[in-house]
């Protein structure tokens, strides 16, 4: 049997442009919006990623610095979120209030602060402490301490 060319799509000569263009067609949204401005913000994240392909970033220092301060604080005892531990008896949400001190810091904090994780987080005081999810953590992590340290510092952060 002859194998023949596509007739429907054009030879890829530039995939970094095809992700673009794929990416800004599926994605069409009024510039002056909330959804807008977000949406800026991710081609711009899309853009810096893509221009990584056509130019690695060679090692310096400053890079070496950050990669180092990256892996001390994602390294160790931290909740990855997997939700193995779930479901709690206490109805503790395990799998993102034991890794609420990340979220905070590496993600965008305002949805975390909202009176509905408040009362999520407020759980942690009922624990149970039966430690059904360290038995079930593959980490190993000590999930009741883990929660512990977590909730202490979410109320220092709400307190400012």
């Amino acid at each position: 049997m002859k194998k023949t060319e596509s007739e429907y799509y054009p030879p890829v000569e530039n995939l970094l442009d095809l992700i673009y263009e794929h990416y800004t067609e599926n994605n069409p949204v009024e510039k002056n919006t909330v959804a807008g401005k977000a949406a800026k913000t991710k081609e711009k994240e899309l853009e810096e990623w893509l221009s990584y392909m056509a130019e690695t970033p060679t090692m310096n220092e400053e890079l070496t610095a950050y990669i180092e301060k990256e892996q001390k604080e994602l390294t160790g005892e931290f909740c990855r979120g997997c939700g193995y531990c779930m479901p709690c008896p206490a109805g503790i949400m395990i799998n993102q209030c034991a890794r609420m001190s990340l979220m905070l810091r590496r993600a965008p904090s305002k949805a975390w602060l909202t009176p509905q994780m408040q009362a999520e987080m407020k759980k942690i005081e009922v624990c149970l402490h039966c430690n059904q999810c360290m038995k079930k953590c593959p980490y190993e992590l000590n999930t009741p301490e883990l929660l512990k340290k977590n909730y202490e510092d979410y109320k220092k952060v709400l307190a400012g």
